[in-house]
């Protein structure tokens, strides 16, 4: 299989799919993860929510999933 440079993806563990976390966390993971590698994640919570077309309770909720399961680290207050 080839996979063309110029197209962005992301992966997500399997364990992730195999937790008790809603689609919509799943979602959120596969958006933010191409950022989780460094030191700042990039997009504000109204950014992400935009983005996903969510309100931003609905992206805190998806944090709080993906956080409660240890996917992703407890976010400074206003950054996802």
């Amino acid at each position: 299989m080839i996979i063309r440079s110029d197209i962005q993806f992301s992966a997500i563990p399997i364990w992730i799919l195999d937790s008790d976390i809603s689609d919509k966390a799943i979602r959120l993971y596969l958006a933010l993860n191409p950022h989780l590698g460094g030191d700042d994640v990039l997009f504000g919570r109204g950014a992400m929510a935009d983005r996903l077309g969510w309100s931003t309770k609905t992206v805190d909720r998806a944090i709080g999933e993906l956080v409660a399961c240890g996917a992703v680290p407890e976010f400074r207050k206003g950054k996802v």
